[in-house]
């Protein structure tokens, strides 16, 4: 029995949106403390040990953006080591550790490593998912996929 063989148009769409899911998802992880944060300050909505302070609540907002920093540069230099599909796996692997690390919080500090991991996981999609993109399409097709 012979398998079904995908056309190339259509791998191509399928890598793009794999790519764009995996975008999507680093947009709701840079979403996530706006409604979370309301309910951990709150001492009954908490999951914590204790409500979080307003300066704890400033810190977790904004570690994933600190940390985000050094890795546009590795990731630039392990997108030419490695190459770009291999980068785009390993930043989905920090964001599969920190879902687990987020179910299982009970302290702030794991909030605050959990979004530095995602803070490092991010750079990686965004210096790299573009280029993948625009690298897996076929010229024809450039203006087709990239419009949405």
């Amino acid at each position: 029995m012979r398998l079904p063989t995908i056309g190339p148009l259509l791998r191509q769409y399928l890598v793009v949106i794999l790519v764009n899911l995996c975008v999507v998802c680093t947009g709701l992880g840079l979403a996530w403390p706006s409604p979370v944060l309301v309910k951990l300050r709150n001492e009954t909505e908490t999951v914590l040990s204790r409500p979080m302070t307003d300066e704890e609540g400033s810190w977790i907002v904004s570690i994933g953006f600190i940390t985000g920093i050094p890795p546009n540069f590795l990731s630039a230099y392990l997108v030419n080591k490695i190459g770009r599909k291999y980068c785009i796996i390993l930043s989905c692997v920090p964001k599969i550790l920190v879902g687990l690390l987020f179910t299982f919080a009970s302290e702030v500090w794991m909030l605050m490593l959990g979004r530095a991991l995602l803070g490092i996981s991010d750079a990686f999609v965004f210096t790299v998912s573009d280029d993948l993109i625009e690298i897996v399409c076929n010229i024809d097709n450039h203006s087709i996929i990239r419009k949405q």
